[in-house]
């Protein structure tokens, strides 16, 4: 792997490659994460670190991290015809930093036929190893399950988006090619009655001028639960008059 790809998936996915981070407050690999007394101690540290009035807001913020490990893999699919694989990922806090480290990873080019039947084994396979520390930052935060892994979609969609506006004609197709697969992965996967990336969106208009449409959350970010948090514009659980009012408020505090 490049540097130049080691770059972007550190600055824009927060992932760093292949390094132990010996000076990390904690440092969990994969199979530590999938302990609850482990996902416990991770989430409490988390609540802490963001202000949380409760736990439910360190559940959000690990799954803002796997979302970003997960949207890589894409990234490395649609954007570079490549897979990243790894032999295992941990998690770590340092003084500066804190999200996932990759592991005796590589930057493997996709096979030249089979495309769709090989990123859906690979896809199942990476959904297979998450799920059970997924599952755990439920567990531990008290997030519905099905909010939890809802939560992948927020980075990742928001990644499709801006690769679609500088894509080529030919990219663009074989993005929303690689999405109609991951989005058919059968929801059993996952331990779902439906595949999480499955998402109708809901529009509704700015609150800027000129007046945009702006696409409402797949899951509640639960930033509200920080201390002094608000649910953001985009919040899937405002209603059209909290949403209104919310607005009024961005706009009051733009104008300061």
């Amino acid at each position: 792997m490049d540097k130049a790809i080691k770059d972007h998936l550190k600055q824009t996915f927060f992932l760093t490659i292949d390094q132990l981070h010996t000076e990390a407050i904690y440092y969990y690999r994969q199979r530590e994460l999938e302990k609850e007394t482990t996902m416990k101690q991770v989430i409490e540290e988390r609540t802490t670190a963001l202000k949380g009035r409760d736990e439910r807001v360190a559940g959000a913020n690990m799954m803002k991290w796997i979302a970003y490990l997960c949207t890589a893999h894409q990234y490395a699919t649609s954007i570079h015809d490549h897979w990243l694989s790894y032999e295992d990922v941990a998690f770590f806090k340092t003084d500066e930093e804190v999200g996932f480290t990759l592991i005796n990873s590589e930057w493997q080019p996709l096979p030249e036929g089979g495309r769709e039947q090989y990123i859906t084994e690979k896809w199942i396979h990476l959904y297979t190893q998450l799920r059970p520390m997924v599952e755990k930052v439920a567990l531990a935060s008290g997030l519905p399950i099905q909010q939890t892994w809802g939560l992948l979609c927020n980075p990742f969609y928001k990644q499709q988006e801006a690769w679609m506006v500088t894509a080529s004609d030919t990219r663009k197709q074989q993005i929303n090619e690689d999405l109609h697969v991951l989005r058919n992965i059968k929801s059993d996967v996952f331990g779902l009655k439906r595949n999480p990336y499955q998402v109708s969106f809901r529009y509704v208009d700015s609150w800027w001028e000129p007046v945009e449409p702006v696409r409402v959350k797949a899951a509640c970010c639960m930033s509200y639960v920080k201390e002094s948090g608000k649910k953001c514009y985009a919040c899937p659980k405002l209603t059209n008059e909290e949403r209104e009012f919310r607005g009024k408020e961005i706009k009051k505090e733009k104008a300061q």
